[in-house]
């Protein structure tokens, strides 16, 4: 049923020109660079003749706006042979199961040799309406 959804929802949303050419992809992370509309679209079910791109080598977003300057990011990133993990547990309070879920993200990327992690702790109150 997925596998049905995936390819229909390939023939709706990309050109034939971009569907001829993905499957030579294979090997390559697929990104996905959308607008907000399109940030709507289930964009990790995409397959295409049974080839599921973000099950076989991976599927990432990246948002497209007008008022964010890529050249003014990688102006401002620096580059270290750390990766730097900020892991923002359950801000609101509301997700049942999320501390534990972030430790064992924190327990899993602390036991890797150059990564490290910074938990955030603050989180915001509910706020509560009479």
């Amino acid at each position: 049923m997925l596998t049905r959804f995936g390819d229909e929802l390939a023939q709706l949303v990309l050109p034939q020109r971009i569907l001829a050419v993905l499957p030579q992809m294979k090997q390559q992370h697929l990104v996905v660079v959308h607008d907000a509309p399109s940030s709507r679209i289930p964009w990790e079910t995409i397959q295409i003749d049974g080839w599921a791109p973000a099950i076989s080598q991976g599927l990432s977003r990246r948002y497209l706006a007008g008022n964010l300057s890529v050249a003014k990011w990688l102006e401002q990133r620096q580059r270290t042979d750390k990766l730097k993990l900020l892991l923002v547990v359950n801000p609101t309070q509301d997700l049942p199961g999320a501390e534990r879920e972030g430790e064992r993200i924190e327990s899993l990327f602390s036991a890797q040799p150059g990564v490290v992690v910074e938990k955030s702790m603050a989180h915001k109150p509910r706020s509560r309406r009479c």
